[in-house]
């Protein structure tokens, strides 16, 4: 459960360069006060993400339109909004409360997962996969230091990803190779759950020290 006001911490969107078609431009994502939240509450040093993933999600490069970016903005402004209303209600009603910032906050990095650039051809990448792994660690990397164990899974809708290896066998796609795919979210969905198993004991370590 979350606090009745909780502050939320959104990742810094970083111009880099226009595009070499001027028609949007490139950024990145600063995550630095999620790394400085999470560091507050543990007890090892681990990082926000499996480390793979970490280096992956750190080295992604974004085209955004002004359209994208004004509503990604308005989005993490949106749900920042929402977690800070003071509500008299309690458990589960308040969690039912928070919702909307929840869906605020997983379109925002919707918006940006569909906009990654492909580092090759430095143009939308058609990466079914890589977008849909994308998607998904951001948003555990986003919760995982800002709410409970429980909620983390629910708000990066790591349940929904077995739904999406099955989608994905429908698809049809020349980029897309079936078991490769696969292959790769089981891997994903499997270094989170060693993550979150580490996360956890380092939390329960800090607590222990503190007492």
């Amino acid at each position: 459960m979350l606090n009745q006001e909780h502050k939320l911490y959104f990742p810094f969107i970083l111009y880099v360069r226009p595009h070499a078609t001027n028609t949007f431009g490139v950024y990145k994502l600063n995550w630095i006060t999620q790394e400085i939240v999470f560091r507050s509450k543990i007890e090892n040093c681990i990082s926000t993400l499996p480390f793979d993933y970490e280096h992956k999600i750190a080295d992604l490069v974004f085209g955004l339109q002004t359209g994208y970016l004004t509503e990604i903005r308005r989005c993490a402004h949106a749900a920042i909004n929402e977690f800070n209303v003071h509500r008299q209600v309690d458990g589960y009603m308040q969690d039912l409360c928070l919702k909307p910032g929840v869906s605020y906050v997983e379109t925002a990095f919707r918006l940006l997962a569909d906009s990654i650039l492909d580092e090759h051809s430095d143009y939308y990448t058609r990466a079914y996969v890589l977008k849909t792994i994308a998607f998904h660690a951001m948003l555990y990397k986003f919760w995982c230091c800002q709410t409970t164990k429980t909620s983390i899974y629910e708000n990066a809708r790591l349940y929904d990803l077995a739904q999406a290896s099955r989608t994905a066998q429908k698809i049809k796609h020349p980029d897309y190779d079936l078991d490769k795919s696969t292959e790769e979210i089981s891997k994903f969905l499997e270094a989170i759950k060693n993550h979150q198993k580490v996360f956890e004991e380092s939390k329960r370590c800090l607590k222990r020290k503190q007492k």
